[in-house]
C-alpha cells in the first residue's frame, strides 16, 4: 500500500488541497498531451477501473491501460486535450468530473478496428468522471461521441445527410426482415 506521502512525490499532488480535482484534471490532460504513457499511469492507482467508451473493455491494470493509451497515442500523436470549463467535484466521495476538448491528426492506424491513417484533423469534446484514492485515480469513466469521431475520419456519412437518411432506412429494413423471419 503506497502511503499518502509517497503518492504526493510520485504525482506532485496533495489530496488535502482544496484545488485537488482542477489540479489533478490539468495534471491529466497535460499526462496525455505529454505523449508518453507512463506519465499517464503514473496518475492512476495500480487497480484502477478504467472505462472509455471506445476501448472494448474495462481496464483494470495498469498494463491493461497501457495498452489502451499506447494505441491511442499511435493512432493520434499529436493529440492535445483542452479542459473546458470548471471542474465540478463531490469532495465527500472523492469524485469530480470535468469536460475537454482533444484535437489530433489522424496519422497512425487505430486500434481498434484497424483503421487506417486518414491524415485527417479531429475535433471532439468529451467527458471523464472521476474517483479518487489519495492524490490518484481509482475509477475513471470517458465518454465522448464515437460517431462524431467516425464521420470526422470520414467513416460514417455527415450528419443529416442523404447517405445518413439511406442508412438508417437499411437499418429499419434488416429488423423488419428480421421480425418476417428471412
Amino acid at each position: 500500500m503506497v502511503n499518502t506521502e509517497q503518492q504526493k512525490e510520485s504525482t506532485g499532488l496533495s489530496e488535502n488541497d482544496p484545488d485537488f480535482a482542477t489540479r489533478f484534471a490539468q495534471a491529466w490532460l497535460a499526462a496525455w498531451n505529454s505523449g508518453d504513457s507512463q506519465n499517464v499511469l503514473d496518475l492512476m492507482m495500480p487497480d484502477c477501473e478504467y472505462t472509455d467508451n471506445g476501448w472494448p473493455t474495462v481496464m483494470r491494470t495498469h498494463e491493461e491501460a497501457r495498452v489502451f493509451v499506447e494505441h491511442m497515442l499511435a493512432g493520434f500523436p499529436d493529440v492535445r486535450f483542452e479542459l473546458e470549463g470548471a471542474v465540478m467535484t463531490d469532495p465527500g466521495n472523492r469524485r469530480a468530473s470535468f469536460t475537454w476538448r482533444m484535437t489530433a491528426t489522424h496519422s497512425g492506424t487505430i486500434e481498434p478496428p484497424g483503421l487506417a491513417p486518414t491524415g485527417k484533423s479531429i475535433d471532439v469534446r468529451g467527458f471523464d468522471v472521476q474517483e479518487y484514492v489519495g492524490s490518484r485515480v481509482a475509477k475513471v469513466w470517458i465518454g465522448w461521441d464515437m460517431a462524431d469521431l467516425q464521420r470526422q475520419l470520414g467513416v460514417m456519412p455527415p450528419m443529416h445527410s442523404k447517405t445518413e437518411r439511406m442508412m438508417a432506412k437499411m437499418n429499419g429494413s434488416k429488423k423488419l426482415f428480421g421480425l418476417l423471419g428471412r
